[in-house]
């Protein structure tokens, strides 16, 4: 099974809220910035106008399309707000947001714009900056390429066992905002995509962070090219790691870019802390929660394995069979040893690049975990069942404990509390029948998977469920 042989093969479009979309006005109000409806009532809403471009962009991410956007308007590139990362191997379509001034202002922006890589359409005028809480859902069509016969089969498998019954329109718990359809019932866990600052079988910036190495940390972080890397970002982590220690001749032959400062630092004399404070603070806040991220997947995996765990513990005497025995591992209710076969058969397992995946399908669920939350690992992060020993169990294997989550000496980046469900919906789900992939040699297979997921989830999440 592939996918993104090419980017039109990764199609997103972000769907925005009726509510933001009903604040756009077209054209910039004669009667000045009270006609246009405040669309963003978030927490960065003002009454400063923006103009609203629709961004398309293909291998490129998010940043760097901005970047070229905002160069071709003549505005600094921090200023163009957006309200979500979308990915670089793909086609996307987003929406993004540019302060005016005035009526003048808004008169010499383009209605179009367009370069190989990426084109923006004006939508119009609102007031504030788009925001994430902008987003109702994002909307996926990804062609599955390289597939055998029997490939395409245990796709259909996966389906069906993690279909939330067959007419979702029907299903007991649907939420009334959720789009009418099919949907897939799926463990919400974190893309590899978001592990981006990790170097696998490395492991993670930040848990060394933790532990006060701020040298491994910062060594991990622009010393350690990956394969995804390009070719200039692999150039300068090789460069740093042939001759890690040698600062001042460093200093004065890498070229110039924003990683660069911390080596300066470290030229001057500065500790590898004030090297690692020197980064750009995206860099040191993404290391952190990709971190977090990871670990919150452990405990997820860990709390999924259980359902499966507890089959390998029945009793095998067929007098017993019906009768309900105590769980095996923590939160998981009781059941009766059928159901606990039912549960181990619809257990889906797939490999990540940063850790084993296990979905368990509707049937087989626990009721009361359908709307668990479960909390991102965070110092003063209250334990609980049937998570938190989970939790323990997958910070103990880097050697930390939840209350360690902070870095000494420094005020940030810190390892921030939010909560994320552990359970999320692939709505609108469609699945085409296997057709010939032309672009494979002889009879292998494609078929095209269409959905739509709330922000925050990820379509690679998906496609693991399915048996990518």
């Amino acid at each position: 099974m592939t996918i993104r042989r090419t980017p039109e093969d990764f199609d997103v479009q972000e769907r925005l809220t009726p509510a933001w979309l009903s604040g756009v006005r077209e054209n910039w109000p004669a009667e000045g910035l009270s006609a246009i409806g405040l669309a963003n009532t978030g927490p960065n809403a003002t009454d400063e106008t923006h103009a609203a471009y629709e961004l398309t962009k293909t291998s490129l991410t998010t940043p760097e399309a901005v970047s070229w956007l905002a160069k071709r308007l003549g505005v600094p590139a921090g200023k163009v707000s957006y309200a979500g990362l979308k990915d670089k191997h793909a086609r996307t379509t987003q929406v993004v947001t540019v302060p005016v001034i005035d009526a003048q202002a808004a008169a010499r922006l383009p209605a179009d714009l367009s370069d190989s890589r990426w084109s923006a359409r004006r939508l119009g005028f609102v007031n504030g900056e788009i925001t994430a809480e902008a987003i109702e859902a994002n909307v996926f069509t990804l062609v599955v390429r390289d597939l055998s016969k029997q490939a395409a089969a245990e796709m259909d498998r996966r389906a069906a066992l993690l279909t939330d019954h067959a007419n979702g329109d029907l299903r007991s718990d649907r939420p009334a905002d959720e789009p009418p359809g099919r949907s897939l019932f799926l463990i919400n866990y974190f893309g590899a995509q978001r592990f981006g600052s990790a170097r696998h079988k490395r492991g993670f910036a930040a848990a060394y962070l933790a532990k006060g190495n701020f040298e491994e940390a910062l060594g991990l972080l622009i010393a350690s090219p990956s394969r995804k890397d390009s070719p200039r970002v692999k150039a300068f982590g090789r460069m740093l790691s042939e001759r890690w220690g040698d600062w001042k001749d460093l200093a004065s032959q890498l070229p110039k870019c924003p990683e660069r400062r911390a080596i300066e630092t470290l030229a001057s004399g500065g500790e590898f802390r004030d090297a690692f404070a020197a980064l750009p603070y995206f860099t040191q806040q993404m290391c952190v929660e990709a971190f977090q991220s990871w670990i919150w997947n452990e405990t997820v995996r860990r709390l999924i394995e259980c359902l499966e765990v507890s089959v390998h513990h029945t009793n095998a005497d067929p007098r017993t069979r019906g009768e309900t025995e105590s769980a095996s591992s923590p939160g998981v209710a009781t059941a009766t040893v059928a159901e606990r076969s039912a549960r181990g058969k619809s257990l889906l397992h797939a490999d990540d690049l940063f850790g084993k995946l296990v979905f368990a399908g509707p049937g087989v669920m626990p009721e009361a975990w359908r709307s668990l939350t479960i909390p991102m690992p965070a110092r003063g992060v209250e334990l609980a069942e049937p998570w938190g020993a989970h939790a323990v169990a997958a910070l103990s294997t880097e050697g930390l404990a939840m209350d360690a989550l902070h870095i000494p000496g420094l005020r940030r980046p810190f390892f921030g509390k939010a909560d994320r469900h552990l359970v999320v919906r692939a709505s609108r789900f469609e699945m085409s029948e296997p057709e010939r992939d032309e672009s494979s040699l002889g009879k292998r297979l494609k078929r095209t998977v269409r959905f739509e997921l709330p922000r925050g989830a990820y379509a690679t999440v998906v496609l693991r469920a399915l048996g990518q």
